[in-house]
């Protein structure tokens, strides 16, 4: 896989916050401690721990973008909102 981030965004379906065509995406991971630069991050919910909770760790630990399913605080083009990350991360 190596998708821009809108590329990456229409596929799951979802509103990236930037059109920086340098952002490439080229793997998927929900854990945050597996991550390889260029992946996208799915902050995922369960029934103990919230993805989202992990956004940070996983853009210092170098992932591409994040999946979230809200806004959440991070650097400005490294997000993509979803109405489900599951579902987006199934679609890509």
């Amino acid at each position: 896989m190596n998708l821009s981030l809108v590329e990456a965004a229409r596929v799951m379906g979802g509103s990236p916050d930037s059109l920086d065509k340098r952002i490439r995406v080229t793997g998927a991971v929900a854990d945050s401690r597996l991550i390889k630069p260029g992946d996208a991050f799915f902050a995922l919910r369960g029934d103990f721990l919230d993805g989202h909770d992990f956004v940070a760790e996983a853009l210092l630990r170098g992932a591409s973008v994040v999946v979230v399913d809200r806004p959440v605080q991070v650097e400005t083009g490294r997000q993509i909102v979803v109405p489900d990350p599951m579902v987006a991360l199934v679609a890509l």
